[in-house]
């Protein structure tokens, strides 16, 4: 099997079990999360917590892997692997010792929850060092299948059925993530066994230690950046507001997320090419991919998009007639979809920054962002009574800024573009069918409504790319 065959069957299991793993959740958010939304937004309090903390357990070694891959040979990429795996089970046993100290002669009022934070970070930290080794074996349907589906098989599962009060349902939330790493673990050794070798002088032949070190300094700094930047919500509402709201803001999160779920599997299994061509300086064929890339995921993205702002107003107004909380999360869900639908029509920008030589520059960005996203959450929280709908737009501003940026630096600094004038006709022509589908006069009967503006949501932008052949999909993959 050609490896374009065998990237196109990874990036078919990505997907599927992206859609899978959100089908799921549309039934829990439909039928389960009414019953208790406290215990989702202690959920996203929680892992809120495992995001912030996930930096410093897992030393950006899955970046850091990913980059230094293409020049290392199959000997010493099992070894930085296996050194790469003893170091977050170190890091993360040492921290759970340190803050079981700290709170035995400092009472921590959130204990509980930062140790399933520290339980759960620990995990992401083993899954995303298994992606980034499963990424370079072509081997990411099994592993992100699991990754993406087991939570939420677990949520549709046992959601009710655990005790609420004293948080047993975290317990078995967070040691459920165990039981997937094992096994996923188990399945990655038939095709990369880690080397726990720590003599490290042959890894360091064609690179040197200084940079190794230096780069996963800067990945750790970019991750802790990224989260003030574009996660910390999930900590701030709590504060402000209660575990109930900030149940409703992760839904809201999630539904506004259909929109980056196309660019996902994309973005992801190209990185590996995206750093071979950049180290080979082939940046004409990777201006390539990058424009055609874009255009890709702005078609699916915002057809996603479209379908939220015509079609899911009128299905809420009906489901949840009753429930106000439901109801008032609809423009919430609108801001935070068109900041997701610009933050992956760029194409893959982080990728480009990261994987070059400027990769410093990525860092400084999001640095930049943390000051505006620190001060319009202040703003907003303190100076409006806009609630979530603040909230929405201080993380949609923030997320656009944030690419635009890295847009602008890109053309400077590679001559790089996704954007040409088969983009913009795409932009015109997507927008005129957004703007009919919205203004299509409804009917007393949901089910005709739906079908009606889906079809034509679907049909008339499918006739737009295939007729007019607007992307060329052989330069994708």
């Amino acid at each position: 099997m050609s490896n374009g065959l065998k990237r196109k069957k990874q990036i078919f299991w990505y997907n599927f079990a992206n859609y899978t793993s959100y089908t799921i959740v549309v039934f829990s958010i439909a039928y389960l999360y009414q019953i208790n939304i406290e215990i989702v937004g202690k959920i996203k309090y929680v892992e809120s917590i495992a995001v912030a903390l996930l930096p410093f357990l897992s030393l950006g070694l899955s970046q850091t892997f990913l980059n230094f891959f293409p020049i290392l040979n199959g000997y010493n990429a099992k070894n930085l692997y296996g050194i790469s795996v003893a170091l977050v089970f170190l890091i993360s046993i040492i921290s759970l010792l340190i803050i079981s100290l700290i709170n035995i002669y400092l009472p921590i009022n959130s204990f509980n929850y930062i140790v399933y934070g520290i339980i759960i970070s620990s995990a992401m930290s083993f899954l995303e060092l298994m992606k980034s080794v499963a990424i370079t074996n072509n081997k990411t349907s099994k592993l992100v299948l699991f990754e993406k589906i087991a939570p939420k098989i677990f949520i549709l599962v046992f959601f009710g059925k655990l005790s609420y009060e004293n948080n047993s349902f975290l317990t078995y939330y967070s040691l459920m993530y165990f039981f997937v790493i094992v096994y996923l673990l188990a399945y990655l050794n038939k095709f990369s066994i880690p080397k726990f070798l720590f003599k490290t002088e042959y890894l360091f032949i064609y690179f040197k230690k200084s940079d190794l070190l230096k780069y996963m300094f800067y990945s750790i700094l970019a991750s802790s950046l990224s989260f003030l930047a574009f996660k910390l919500e999930g900590l701030v509402i709590p504060y402000f507001f209660s575990m109930k709201i900030n149940g409703l803001f992760a839904i809201a999160l999630f539904v506004s997320g259909f929109v980056t779920l196309p660019a996902g599997s994309v973005f992801a299994l190209n990185a590996p090419l995206v750093s071979d061509l950049i180290k080979n300086d082939e940046l004409k064929e990777l201006n390539q991919k990058y424009n055609e890339v874009a255009k890709l995921i702005f078609y699916k993205s915002f057809v996603i998009l479209t379908i939220i702002y015509c079609v899911l107003p009128r299905f809420f107004s009906y489901a949840y007639e009753n429930n106000a909380d439901y109801l008032n999360l609809i423009p919430v869900i609108k801001i935070l979809s068109f900041g997701s639908l610009i933050s992956v029509a760029t194409g893959f920008n982080n990728e480009i920054i990261i994987y070059s030589k400027y990769y410093v520059y990525n860092y400084l960005f999001t640095f930049l962002l943390v000051i505006i996203n620190l001060g319009m959450f202040y703003y907003f929280l303190n100076n409006t009574n806009l609630g979530l709908i603040g909230v929405a737009w201080a993380t949609s501003i923030s997320i656009i800024l944030f690419n635009v940026i890295k847009l602008i630096f890109i053309k400077i600094k590679f001559k790089l573009n996704p954007f040409d004038s088969k983009y913009l006709i795409l932009i015109i022509l997507m927008s005129i069918v957004f703007i009919f589908a919205y203004f299509v006069p409804t009917t007393h009967f949901l089910i005709l409504d739906m079908i009606l503006k889906t079809g034509i949501i679907f049909g008339l932008n499918l006739l737009i790319v295939r007729f007019i052949k607007l992307i060329d999909r052989n330069k994708i993959v």
